[in-house]
């Protein structure tokens, strides 16, 4: 799949079907808090099930969360891949599910991320004269006094990456200091580039004149972990939309949908109550 978009120029997200097919929106936003943990995951099941009984096909899940399962996150990922899919015999029609990050999607929240239709990330140039824009992908915390827990967190992130259509060398990077990463051209069609490991490139320029691919820039150099800002994700295929400020009314307003039209999905007093606990 990553080849065919490579030769068509496309972005990850058209790997992907089209949950609306033609309907009319009708659209939730929801904060997920704190630490992705089981209650967090049951409380996001909850909101499914409210959203999908209201008819709703567009859910803007806004990512305020760090932390807290790497198991739960995986598994709350792979619930929202099965939201966006037609299933036969489903009490309800796919939902697009759209990630917005308003600043950090770390650790368990890229997990999240991972498992929606887009992502959605900001400049936050509404913070003031030196913001940092949003930032994707901080495993500094969970991989960085363990380097064997990076196994652990690509066998739940890499193959969420090549099903949604994104390069998986990108995850590598996320968490494995060694690893150097190249967006690489191809010699005889300039307009075909790839996103590859620098071990990938130089075992193609062993090949000599058979060598397939050239280094055009270098996205992370060895020596630290793979964190993206907006900018750069957007650049490398990850991030589909880039807004300026930290309103999710800039975020509907990418999926020509107006703010009056979009409805909050508060929290159930069932995940209030958890949360005062």
């Amino acid at each position: 799949p990553l080849a065919l978009l490579e030769a068509f120029g496309l972005p990850p997200s058209a790997l992907r079907d089209d949950p609306l097919a033609g309907r009319a929106a009708v659209a939730f936003h929801y904060v997920l808090r704190g630490p992705v943990d089981k209650g967090a995951k049951e409380a996001v099941e909850r909101l499914v099930q409210k959203v999908t009984s209201q008819h709703g096909n567009v859910l803007f899940l806004e990512l305020r969360c760090a932390g807290g399962d790497m198991q739960a996150a995986s598994d709350l990922a792979g619930r929202l891949i099965e939201l966006q899919k037609p299933t036969p015999g489903a009490d309800h029609d796919p939902v697009q599910v759209v990630a917005f990050v308003p600043d950090k999607a770390p650790d368990t929240a890229a997990v999240v991320a991972l498992g929606c239709s887009d992502i959605v990330m900001s400049r936050r140039t509404d913070a003031g004269a030196g913001a940092e824009e949003a930032e994707f992908g901080d495993f500094e915390a969970v991989v960085g006094k363990d380097p064997k827990a990076a196994d652990t967190w690509a066998g739940v992130l890499r193959p969420l990456a090549e099903q949604q259509g994104y390069p998986p060398v990108l995850v590598d990077g996320m968490l494995r200091k060694d690893v150097e990463i190249v967006r690489a051209r191809r010699k005889n069609n300039a307009t075909v580039t790839r996103l590859m490991s620098g071990e990938e490139v130089r075992a193609d320029a062993s090949r000599g004149a058979d060598a397939e691919w050239v280094t055009e820039s270098t996205i992370k150099a060895k020596g630290q972990l793979l964190k993206l800002s907006a900018t750069r994700a957007a650049e490398v295929g990850l991030a589909r939309y880039v807004v300026d400020g930290r309103d999710p009314a800039e975020v509907y307003a990418k999926y020509g949908l107006e703010p009056a039209k979009v409805k909050e999905a508060s929290p159930a007093w069932l995940d209030r109550f958890a949360s005062f606990l």
